[in-house]
């Protein structure tokens, strides 16, 4: 859900957006139990009115409905949990500094490529930029399209409630 918020505030105020992230995928079972198979990320950049992280298929409303609930009542969250209304959210994956530093190093050569474009392409062919140190690949996607549901949002700004999220307004004593 913070990743959610960030991309609405990013919207409301019309400011561009860089969403960073890295994954380490280890071995779930067997001798190598453990091991670090991959080691992955992407850097995402976000146009208000464009596609949104949302619309980019990277978390889904239930997932953000389900982590806003485990942050504001533990409680019914896990019985929602037990009772199969909602899926588990990830834990936090361990931080690892050198992979964390190449993603942002990435993240920095993006705003740069688009202070100061020098690609062979349009910057819009590159809207994701991805990474396996695994396979050692760089991929990247273009823009494509908007979010149906934060697009409609570009330039809000201060509303109550903030953001249009019931749960950042302050409350009543």
């Amino acid at each position: 859900d913070g990743r959610f918020l960030l991309n609405l505030l990013a919207t409301y105020y019309v400011i561009p957006y860089f969403d960073i992230g890295v994954a380490l995928e280890a071995i779930g079972e067997g001798s190598g139990k453990g091991a670090i198979e991959e080691a992955c990320g992407s850097v995402h950049y976000l146009k208000p009115g464009f596609s949104s992280l949302l619309s980019r298929e990277l978390f889904t409303m239930k997932d953000v409905a389900a982590a806003g609930l485990r942050r504001n009542d533990p409680d019914a969250y896990e019985q929602q949990l037990s009772d199969g209304y909602v899926k588990g959210v990830q834990v936090d994956k361990p931080a690892v500094i050198s992979i964390n530093m190449f993603a942002a190093s990435l993240g920095v050569n993006e705003f740069l490529a688009r202070l100061h474009p020098y690609r062979e392409e349009h910057n819009v062919e590159h809207s994701c930029v991805g990474f396996s140190l695994a396979s050692m690949e760089l991929f990247s996607d273009k823009e494509e399209g908007f979010c149906k549901i934060i697009s409609i949002k570009v330039g809000h700004g201060d509303v109550y409630p903030l953001l249009g999220q019931v749960e950042l307004s302050e409350k009543k004593r």
